[in-house]
Order: structure tokens, then sequence, then C-alpha cells
């Protein structure tokens, strides 16, 4: 895995926890909601951690924020099916990304880097 793109997703994934936190209210608010303190939740944060996997689909209810911007490596974005073998372009999937992206239905794994 290169480095340049593991700090990347991971520098994605922090952003995406800091910003689902503002969502649900701050600090106190998501941490009554993912069942932890403030002060663990406010340690991860303060060491740029990512959010840990058994809290990402708690987070990503109450907050909006996709499971595939939070945790990446656990969660990454599914490909388009077979089925669209046109190359036409696919939808957006994700409203941080409004851009649409290119189908390519050859394509088997999409993080080819996670082992």
């Amino acid at each position: 895995m290169s480095g340049s793109s593991n700090e990347t997703w991971r520098f994605t994934a922090v952003r995406a926890f800091h910003r689902a936190i503002e969502a649900v209210g701050g600090q106190s608010r998501a941490a009554d909601l993912l069942d932890c303190t403030q002060s663990n939740l406010s340690q991860l944060i303060k060491k740029g951690s990512l959010l840990p996997s058994r809290h990402v689909l708690r987070l990503e209810s109450a907050s909006g924020v996709s499971k595939h911007l939070l945790r990446p490596d656990i969660y990454p974005l599914s490909l388009p099916s077979e089925s669209n073998a046109s190359g036409e372009e696919c939808e957006d999937t994700l409203p941080a990304y409004p851009a649409t992206v290119a189908c390519d239905p050859t394509v088997k794994l999409q993080r080819k880097d996670i082992p």
C-alpha cells in the first residue's frame, strides 16, 4: 500500500469523523449517542484517530455522514454492477463529491491497496 494513498483516505476519514461530530451537535452529544465518555471521544479527536469500527453505523445514522467516508477501509464504495456495460456515468454516490464518477464495469475491486 502506498503511503500517499493511505494518508489520503485516512485524512478523509478523520475529517468525516469531525464532520459527523459537528452534525450531531458536538462531542458531548456524540459521546451520548455512541455510549462512551466525552473524554474518550476528545482523546480520539486530539490524536487524529479513526472512528472505532463499533461506532460507525450508529454515527452514520445519527449524523448522515456516510460510513464510506467515516471508515473507507472497512466500508469501501461498491462498484457499479456488470449490467452497466455502456460506460455511461453513474449517479452521484456521496454528497461530499458532487461530480459524477465514470463507471468501469471491468474493474472487480475498488480498493486494491487494502489487504
